[in-house]
């Protein structure tokens, strides 16, 4: 995989305390997964589709990329706060997985195509992840019961060519620029008749004048300026090109709100209240 590919570690707002499944488990499109001593499971959905899932970087995925790509996420690592050694390479970084991505699952195209929509709940990616409990800090953490009162996020790592040329390997994969019409007409020509609808008008990469492909920083990976006063989305993968899920991240900070884990599944022991706030601590170092 090209070196010039764009990791992109969207954060996203991870609700742990919506629900408890003790020892019962979870199931998903036929398979169950049941905690016991040395690992438990959480389900959760992130990666919703543009505009509603975008985040505070200013990128998004469209719904057509993140069905095409959705299954690269199945099992990949999770991490704790990034803690990838490759991901770090100027720091003396120690890995940090604590656990994976056993399920994913991405809702069926529906008629007519995807398209964006305002007016609908924005698709996205539901997974099931394990966590290892005799990682470092973790080994209680899937016992506990988790106060409503707080909230974790959870960070998708994603790689995507940004221009043509990024991924040699596949020269016509390549992002996309979404840049709000800001209620006048589109200045270019490539937009569906959907983006138009939304509100923004679409500019391939390889379309993009140099002033726009500036908006973003390679640096940072995210937008850090408008577009002649407008503002600008990176959409990863474009409308149709497929990504790279590379792993997931358990992080401090939320940058996609709809995000949320849907249910925990710890195994019963009857410690709950009293290990709860071994969890909060765990995830507070």
């Amino acid at each position: 995989m090209s070196e010039n590919l764009i990791k992109s570690q969207v954060t996203t707002e991870l609700d742990l305390a919506l629900s408890l499944c003790g020892a019962e488990g979870i199931s998903m499109n036929g398979q169950h997964f049941v905690p016991d001593g040395t690992k438990g499971y959480f389900q959760f959905q992130f990666s919703h589709a543009f505009p509603q899932g975008s985040t505070v970087y200013q990128t998004g995925l469209h719904p057509a990329v993140v069905a095409k790509s959705h299954k690269s996420l199945l099992n990949q690592n999770i991490n704790y706060e990034h803690q990838i050694a490759s991901y770090h390479s100027d720091k003396d970084v120690r890995d940090r997985v604590i656990g994976s991505v056993v399920a994913v699952d991405f809702p069926r195209e529906p008629a007519g195509g995807w398209k964006l929509d305002l007016n609908a709940a924005p698709p996205a990616i539901t997974g099931i992840g394990v966590l290892f409990k005799q990682t470092q800090g973790m080994a209680k953490i899937m016992g506990e019961h988790v106060s409503s009162k707080r909230k974790y996020t959870v960070s998708m790592e994603v790689l995507y060519p940004l221009m043509p040329g990024d991924d040699p390997e596949n020269p016509n994969n390549f992002a996309g620029f979404a840049v709000a019409l800001n209620g006048k007409d589109p200045k270019f020509n490539f937009s569906p008749p959907d983006f138009i609808q939304a509100g923004y008008e679409y500019i391939p990469a390889d379309k993009a004048p140099d002033d726009l492909v500036a908006t973003f920083s390679r640096k940072k990976s995210r937008v850090v300026a408008q577009y002649k006063g407008r503002k600008v989305h990176v959409l990863m993968g474009g409308l149709n090109n497929p990504v790279h899920y590379a792993g997931a991240g358990v992080v401090a900070f939320g940058a996609e709100p709809p995000a949320k884990i849907v249910r925990l599944a710890a195994s019963a022991n009857g410690q709950l209240d009293e290990l709860a706030e071994s969890l909060l601590a765990t995830f507070q170092k």
